[in-house]
């Protein structure tokens, strides 16, 4: 080991000799420290990495499962809004209906949206977690936010268009710049 401010091991400065190898003991110690520490550094990136994927994983999970939640709570959503639109058509023609039996169709088609917000919101701030830990990867999830998984009105399924849902999705094409030729020829 050396010593500061002297030219010889801790062994040879023990024995009081002179130290042959004290240059190239410690340049080897210290290649091999470096080595060490490259290698730590791999690993960890490695490490990350594996995380990375094992998070995307988990995200895609939570994404399937959200679709199970929100397929059955669309179909009971198009349910109450039927009814809905019965009792409206049925008051439109003048049919008297009981204030106990509106308020019941009104609090059913609430209820359902309810519940799927009650049961999206933690999976949503879960998977927008691991996006923002696993941005660094640039594996393209998307951010999800409470207004992105509204369940859509039995009126208003049929009108919706391509674009109306383009800020749902991260953007994979960029423009490409033009190198400049600085000699003007080509």
């Amino acid at each position: 080991m050396p010593q500061t401010g002297k030219k010889v091991c801790a062994a040879c400065g023990k024995h009081k000799m002179k130290c042959e190898f004290f240059d190239k003991t410690v340049w080897a110690v210290m290649d091999g420290s470096k080595q060490i520490v490259d290698s730590m550094r791999e690993l960890v990136g490695l490490e990350r990495k594996r995380e990375a994927g094992r998070l995307e994983g988990v995200w895609y999970d939570h994404q399937k499962f959200m679709m199970e939640v929100e397929q059955p709570a669309a179909m009971d959503s198009m349910a109450a809004d039927a009814k809905l639109l019965q009792l409206l058509e049925l008051k439109s023609k003048g049919v008297e209906i009981l204030a106990d039996l509106e308020k019941q169709i009104h609090m059913k088609r609430g209820l359902v949206q309810d519940t799927l917000k009650e049961h999206t919101e933690d999976l949503t701030e879960r998977m927008d977690a691991i996006q923002k830990r696993t941005a660094w990867t640039k594996n393209g999830l998307p951010k999800l936010n409470q207004e992105s998984t509204p369940v859509p009105l039995a009126a208003a399924q049929g009108t919706k268009r391509k674009g109306d849902n383009e800020g749902n999705h991260v953007e994979g094409s960029k423009k490409k710049k033009k190198k400049k030729n600085p000699g003007g020829k080509l």
